[in-house]
């Protein structure tokens, strides 16, 4: 059974701050909620925009954690190399409305020596990489 809600965009923007912390770790702060907001827990949601470089049948992963008032940040370990997330806080207030934040994009950290990459920006670090790696092997 699936339940539906419709969030609500808070009064004023509620920007929320994201990086990764390694590899497998994101960190997440939604510190700045608007002050018009008594949130009884928050929800954290993790979606996946594109599926690891390794996984063959293209398939993606989504996260949900939540926390109660008193956090207003969170690390989320465990996650794959190298994956990319849409990034949304939802706040749940003690009157049982759901409101949401604005959306990030955040990114865990590259790992490992093969790494694939499109675009002309990553090209260059991606050959001095694949230099490095190759150097590295064959001493």
């Amino acid at each position: 059974m699936f339940l539906y809600v419709v969030a609500l965009s808070p009064s004023i923007a509620w920007n929320i701050h994201g990086y990764n912390t390694s590899q497998t770790s994101l960190f997440v702060d939604w510190s700045n909620v608007p002050g018009d907001l008594q949130a009884d827990f928050f929800i954290l949601s993790l979606n996946q925009t594109r599926p690891q470089l390794y996984y063959k049948d293209g398939r993606t992963t989504s996260f949900l954690r939540i926390a109660d008032s008193s956090n207003t940040s969170i690390n989320v370990p465990n996650l794959p190399v190298f994956s990319q997330y849409i990034v949304l806080v939802y706040l749940v207030d003690v009157n049982g409305d759901v409101y949401k934040s604005d959306t990030i994009v955040v990114q865990t950290d590259e790992g490992g020596k093969f790494i694939i990459m499109l675009g002309s920006i990553y090209d260059q670090l991606l050959v001095k990489a694949l230099r490095r790696d190759i150097r590295s092997s064959v001493n």
